[in-house]
């Protein structure tokens, strides 16, 4: 039985814990060529991070998308070059 069987809640953490967005954003202010796109809003609404979202697993490790959650952001992402 999975987590979300047994609890009725799916896995999630507060964007703050993620700690590789501050770390990221710092990086490319340091290099003018560089810019940072802010996808936060897309991936972790309402600054929670959760495992699902609807019906597309986002993660699939600690830091990492999955390839099919990316695909289905594309016409959101575009928008934002």
């Amino acid at each position: 039985m999975s987590q979300i069987e047994k609890t009725g809640k799916q896995c999630e953490s507060p964007l703050e814990a993620a700690k590789s967005w501050a770390w990221l954003s710092d990086v490319a202010m340091k290099y003018p060529k560089v810019s940072f796109v802010e996808l936060s809003q897309f991936i972790c609404p309402n600054k929670q991070c959760q495992a699902i979202l609807g019906d597309q697993v986002v993660f699939r490790d600690e830091q990492h998308l999955t390839s099919s959650f990316v695909a289905s952001l594309y016409n959101q992402v575009a928008d934002q070059f």
